[in-house]
């Protein structure tokens, strides 16, 4: 969902009726992620290079 919600022009409705979830979750699963995994150095480099590969650079 985090990826998603930074990285694509999709909004939280949207995103959320992806995962069958509310656009409230979305916004507090983006949060969370940002918060504790994506504070750790090796899940952040994991997440860019999955996110470049999804995305593009």
């Amino acid at each position: 969902m985090y990826l998603l919600k930074t990285k694509s022009t999709l909004g939280n409705r949207k995103i959320g009726e992806l995962f069958g979830v509310t656009s409230g979750a979305v916004t507090k699963a983006a949060l969370r992620a940002k918060k504790d995994w994506l504070a750790d150095g090796k899940t952040r480099k994991k997440a860019e290079r999955i996110a470049n590969s999804i995305f593009g650079a």
